[in-house]
């Protein structure tokens, strides 16, 4: 039994060991996340076709209508409903509510391999339904000394869709900052949902298109609440161009 547990650790530690050299020879996770993000599409190179002019009597597909009907038009009175409503629950909230807050602060920690950390922070600041958010995330890998810095900054529409649910529209942009530089337009739709006055949960998917292709940034927790504090237990998922950087994370919030 003692000789199958010692060729076990044998097996994991020749793996572990394995994984090590095959990053070194590839310089990294964070290296190889950096470069395919920043990475520059060649030319494309196209013979333009002449295109003719629509027809001024030309009328709508049955698809488009059913574009307009099923998603366009209902998208829109959300957000103007949402909207409205947001004025509303803005206009009663209490200082430290944990929905439309006036200000917020977030830190955190997350675990992403034995070898690297990240540490982020966030500032929300707004008025009602219209707020701004900037965010910033420093990648630390201790094995290959190998930092990244990852910086968001979104215009938010504020939106309300019952007393314990707040949902912004989420505009702005991404920055990578490393031994390679990279930024892109982005978008999210981060959600809210308090269903008592002390636990809460939050989803936060963000999508920055960048020359590479597209970034996808997906953070889901829950919030334990006392007074204006929060205690933040969740997971957070970072994949561009089919590299990753996940892990659980935690940390604290706080809101006026």
């Amino acid at each position: 039994m003692r000789k199958i547990q010692f060729l076990i650790m044998i097996v994991v530690c020749a793996g572990l060991l394995g994984s090590h050299r095959a990053d070194a020879g590839e310089g990294g996770r964070l290296r190889r996340f950096e470069s395919q993000t920043a990475a520059k599409r060649p030319p494309r190179v196209s013979n333009p076709q002449p295109v003719s002019a629509p027809s001024k009597n030309e009328e709508p597909s049955v698809m488009d209508e059913l574009l307009l009907d099923l998603f366009v038009r209902p998208l829109a009175f959300g957000m103007l409903a949402g909207g409205a409503y947001g004025l509303e629950l803005s206009g009663n909230r209490m200082a430290g509510d944990p929905i439309f807050p006036l200000a917020r602060l977030d830190a955190g920690v997350q675990y992403i391999s034995s070898d690297i950390t990240a540490y982020g922070y966030g500032v929300e600041l707004g008025q009602a339904i219209i707020a701004a958010d900037f965010r910033h995330t420093y990648y630390n890998d201790r094995l290959f000394d190998d930092t990244l810095h990852f910086y968001q900054f979104h215009a938010l529409y504020r939106m309300g869709f019952g007393p314990r649910v707040e949902t912004n529209l989420a505009l702005g942009g991404m920055w990578l900052r490393g031994e390679e530089s990279a930024s892109a337009f982005s978008v999210g739709l981060p959600v809210r949902y308090w269903p008592s006055r002390r636990l809460g949960a939050e989803v936060r998917p963000m999508f920055g298109f960048f020359e590479a292709g597209t970034l996808y940034d997906l953070e889901a927790g829950f919030l334990l609440r006392y007074e204006h504090g929060a205690l933040r237990l969740g997971y957070r998922w970072v994949e561009s161009q089919g590299e990753r950087l996940s892990g659980p994370r935690i940390g604290f919030s706080f809101r006026f």
